[in-house]
């Protein structure tokens, strides 16, 4: 099983649910993507959707894997729908959780909104954890504690993490730029598929 986290965290996302996988029988990767986390965070840099894709499969060779289920959480789903795009018979099966399976569907928050915009760098520059914490409690069906909140917040300040913020949106635009494939990708998809929306999350809308 493969776990993808969203933006603009990292894999510590799954890190509650990780051990009860494991305790189940399953055998577990994740990782942070690129630019996020405690990855490296090359500026300037092209940070690229399919870019991701590539280090997922390179993550895959290095753990001997030749198929998994995939996991896929906000900026993790445009990734797995273009793995599914690539190579549908790699993944046994797939879950989506809260993203922007399609574009016109997606409703970015204010913050994505300005940090993609021209200003981006300086709103950038200008965050504070108040301001990311409240802007990730909007999104959550329950209140998160102080210390999740923090160490998410450790995350996207490490290795200089806020100037790389603007470029890590482009996958906004690559989502409108590659519609046809990633959505196709996923109702061609043959393996078994489950959809698991949080209604408190105000930027996935399914429907």
């Amino acid at each position: 099983m493969t776990l993808l986290h969203g933006f603009p965290t990292s894999s510590y996302d799954w890190a509650a649910v990780v051990p009860q996988l494991v305790a189940a029988g399953h055998r577990v990767t994740t990782a942070d993507f690129l630019g996020f986390g405690e990855s490296d965070k090359p500026y300037p840099h092209p940070y690229s959707v399919l870019e991701q894709a590539d280090l997922i499969e390179a993550v895959w060779a290095l753990d001997g894997r030749e198929t998994t289920a995939l996991v896929a959480h906000d900026y993790g789903v445009s990734v797995a729908q273009e793995i599914l795009a690539r190579n549908p018979l790699r993944v046994t099966s797939m879950t989506w959780l809260n993203g922007g399976i399609f574009p016109d569907l997606h409703h970015p928050t204010p913050e994505q909104t300005l940090l993609h915009g021209p200003s981006g760098p300086e709103v950038a520059r200008q965050m504070k954890e108040e301001a990311f914490t409240a802007s990730v409690s909007r999104l959550t069906g329950r209140p998160l504690s102080g210390e999740l909140l923090h160490d998410m917040w450790l995350g996207v300040l490490s290795r200089d993490g806020l100037r790389v913020l603007p470029a890590l949106l482009r996958y906004m635009d690559e989502r409108r730029e590659h519609t046809a494939r990633w959505t196709g990708a996923l109702r061609t998809y043959d393996g078994g598929q489950q959809f698991v929306w949080g209604p408190a999350d105000p930027s996935a809308a399914l429907t």
